[in-house]
């Protein structure tokens, strides 16, 4: 099974050199070590390490209203995901606001309607996750198309792309032992990139506990680069 996740995140990472340039190797390097260290350590129930894959030079600290958009085709899963994201936010004093709250309706958002919501609420943030792998008990598969990401792809770019891939894509896998996740922060004013990470969630049979193990582990992660909480200089 883990020979299939490897396989996968190779392809991945090869993916993003390709896409990022020489500029984008310490991206892939990182995402690489991750994958390797989530083979090695045993399993623990819904346990999520998060590597800091990338942080803009032109990094802004102190976001202070983040929208998280969790691009899913299960209504259920989306919702309950930004949910647990946005508890975890607001645990370190980041105002933070679920996608689905601003857009009730499933499926791609018009490039209008998304522009025009954003502005109203004053979001200077958009944080937004794409399943990448899943490994299960059975034979490895890819069922979610990715997009990769890197300097130079802006917000609204990278999630119509996201969209389009996931919604017409298939049901999913069933029962992962293993799921990576690629987070992307953007600054909505400009948007730009601002950090990118990627987490491995062990075990996610329980999904309440893994979305809580994974907010945590994000937020913890946008802290340290002082991107959110505490450092809101703006």
């Amino acid at each position: 099974m883990r020979r299939g996740l490897t396989f996968y995140l190779e392809t991945w990472a090869h993916a993003a050199l390709a896409r990022v340039g020489r500029g984008g190797l310490h991206h892939v390097l990182l995402a690489l070590a991750l994958a390797c260290s989530m083979l090695a350590i045993p399993a623990c129930a819904g346990s999520t390490k998060v590597d800091e894959v990338w942080r803009s030079p032109d990094w802004r600290p102190g976001f202070q209203h983040v929208v998280v958009f969790a691009i899913a085709k299960r209504e259920g899963v989306r919702r309950g995901f930004e949910d647990g994201v946005v508890e975890a936010l607001d645990r370190v004093g980041v105002r933070a606001v679920a996608s689905y709250r601003l857009f009730p309706g499933a499926g791609e958002l018009e490039p209008k309607s998304l522009h025009a919501t954003l502005a109203k609420h004053q979001i200077d943030g958009a944080l937004v996750a794409q399943l990448i792998a899943a490994d299960t008990d059975a034979p490895f598969v890819s069922t979610t198309p990715y997009v990769v990401t890197g300097p130079g792809v802006g917000f609204y770019a990278y999630y119509h792309s996201i969209c389009s891939r996931v919604y017409s894509s298939g049901s999913g896998v069933e029962e992962p032992r293993v799921v990576m996740i690629e987070s992307n922060l953007y600054e909505i004013a400009s948007g730009e990139l601002m950090w990118s990470g990627l987490s491995a969630t062990i075990d996610p049979s329980d999904v309440d506990d893994a979305v809580r193990s994974y907010a945590k582990a994000v937020t913890n992660a946008l802290k340290r680069a002082e991107l959110v909480g505490g450092h809101l200089k703006r």
